[in-house]
């Protein structure tokens, strides 16, 4: 081959090669690889928002809004959502962030290499007071660089970006929110403060115990108090269940507090004994005092039990066994 012949076939492929390059930007419709401005949620709903729902391959779980307060519910388990933790998923997805257009009118196969077939996806629904779906978003995979996340609108009648079958992706500040475990959601405290008020632990006025046959009373004048009190804030539990796991289960002792506006806080403390383990547990009651009486409605909604360790069980055994004799 001659050095002419070959700078011809050069020059040709390299042609051929930079036009397959700057083709590649473009789509018969001209909008692959395009970018719009928009928020998921239209930001003039967020307060307005009091219904989510999750719906996931490894289950599904509810939120709503009831006095100001969220709460959580999966089949039997209904519990306090952990404190600002939905009020943070809300203003993610309300706030205004650069979308790419990555596929339109996608096939089946298409959807599925983005993690977005019905099987694979997450969808969120958000829903206002007077039921109407304020939008529904379906969550797939990341992209490439794992910074981030395909997915695409349903239609509303609020839809803030195409409600077209349009696959876009977004950065992926969503993927903390994305998970139906209960636990994940969940104010796993043993007294969830949203409930009480926040009541601190200067708060308290005075403790109830019942153990061992005995009941008696704690003042902060006693020794041990304030060693109870700090106890029972700052333990969590291990797992959130419904109330029906702790059937069969024996009430080891009872502990009340009382704030200074009269909100109560009762934890049960059991433990259930079968054929091959030994399991303990708290419930927790929560009565909101006078100045939180408006979350007296979520409040009594709740109904869970929380599973300890043997570890937690004995920490708060070994505070109020020396008080009972």
């Amino acid at each position: 081959m001659t050095q002419k012949k070959l700078i011809i076939i050069l020059s040709f492929t390299c042609t051929f090669l930079l036009l397959v390059y700057v083709l590649s930007f473009f789509s018969p419709n001209g909008n692959l690889n395009k970018n719009i401005t928009s928020a998921l949620v239209n930001p003039k709903y967020i307060e307005q928002i009091v219904f989510c729902r999750i719906t996931s391959p490894s289950g599904n779980i509810e939120f709503s809004k009831e006095s100001g307060l969220w709460i959580g519910r999966q089949k039997d388990t209904v519990f306090p959502v952990a404190e600002g933790f939905m009020d943070s998923f809300l203003k993610s997805v309300c706030e205004v962030r650069e979308l790419y257009i990555v596929a339109e009118n996608p096939t089946e196969k298409q959807l599925e290499s983005f993690n977005l077939s019905y099987n694979q996806s997450v969808q969120v629904d958000y829903m206002l007071a007077d039921k109407t779906m304020c939008s529904s978003l379906s969550f797939g995979g990341n992209n490439y660089s794992g910074q981030r996340i395909y997915f695409y609108a349903k239609p509303t009648s609020f839809a803030t970006i195409d409600s077209s079958v349009v696959v876009y992706e977004t950065k992926d500040d969503i993927f903390p929110w994305l998970n139906s475990s209960a636990k994940h959601w969940a104010d796993m405290n043993l007294i969830p403060q949203t409930l009480l008020g926040n009541a601190k632990e200067s708060d308290i006025q005075y403790l109830v115990v019942s153990y061992s046959k005995s009941d008696f009373s704690i003042l902060p004048s006693q020794n041990g108090f304030f060693e109870i009190v700090s106890k029972l804030f700052s333990l969590r539990g291990g797992s959130i269940l419904p109330l029906s796991a702790t059937e069969g289960a024996e009430l080891e002792a009872t502990i009340s507090l009382e704030t200074g506006t009269g909100g109560i806080a009762t934890l049960q403390l059991l433990k259930k004994i079968d054929e091959t383990e030994t399991l303990f547990f708290v419930v927790p009651q929560i009565t909101p005092g006078v100045e939180n009486k408006a979350v007296s409605s979520a409040a009594s909604a709740c109904s869970y039990s929380l599973e300890i360790s043997q570890w937690t069980y004995n920490a708060l055994l070994e505070e109020i066994k020396p008080l009972a004799y």
